[in-house]
């Protein structure tokens, strides 16, 4: 924390695209693949209902937390890194270029393991100086969750608490959960990856270099 302005970004969405699942998908998935048919078939059926949005956010983070269990944690890991291989030179470069005017931080209802280890396949973990969402914990082989932004409202809440430090903030977000966060900040910037056009009342960027020299210009003028 050594800047006066502060960018915040989102995580799953927001700093990769989905391909076409999210982190937390990603990992049920590849865990799923690991066990037999039945557990395969209950993690296809959960995955499915999340994208149809079945789940509010507690329902989602107790079934999440029953089938990850006994996830290792070198998938979790390896998860992450495979995620960060969408990201090109030039994405990469633009997160880069903002640690010259702000600091840099993520607020999520994802995960942060898998954004930590995201950021360190980048070579970005160190331009971050908060990772805050919910942490997978292991306690004698098994994995627990601990919720630490557990509704799209905390968002604001930890972007509000941050807001005597710096001069100004920059939240950048992809979706539902993102728009308290968005309108908090003294700029809200929308970053939905290849669109064209979105129903919520944000400047929209299709890509992650538009969106942070978008922050930068802002931060700089």
């Amino acid at each position: 924390m050594a800047k006066s302005n502060l960018v915040i970004f989102d995580f799953d969405g927001t700093l990769y695209p989905f391909r076409p699942y999210d982190s937390e998908q990603t990992l049920v998935l590849s865990h799923a693949k690991t066990k037999g048919p039945l557990f395969r078939l209950r993690a296809r059926l959960f995955v499915r209902a999340d994208r149809r949005g079945a789940f509010n956010n507690p329902q989602f983070y107790k079934r999440y937390e029953k089938i990850i269990r006994d996830v290792d944690p070198e998938l979790v890991e390896k998860t992450a890194r495979d995620l960060a291989g969408l990201l090109s030179e030039e994405d990469r470069a633009a997160i880069r270029t903002l640690t010259e005017v702000a600091d840099l931080a993520i607020l999520s209802l994802g995960t942060e393991n898998l954004a930590e280890f995201f950021l360190e396949e980048l070579g970005l973990r160190e331009e971050f100086f908060l990772i805050k969402a919910k942490r997978i914990r292991w306690k004698k082989g098994k994995a627990y969750l601990k919720v630490n932004i557990g509704e799209a409202e905390g968002k604001r809440t930890n972007l509000e608490a941050l807001r005597k430090t710096y001069k100004k903030i920059v939240a950048i977000g992809d979706g539902p959960t993102d728009i308290p966060m968005l309108e908090a900040a003294d700029l809200g910037l929308l970053l939905i990856w290849g669109a064209e056009s979105s129903p919520h009342p944000f400047e929209l960027h299709s890509s992650l270099p538009s969106a942070c020299n978008r922050a930068k210009e802002f931060l700089t003028s």
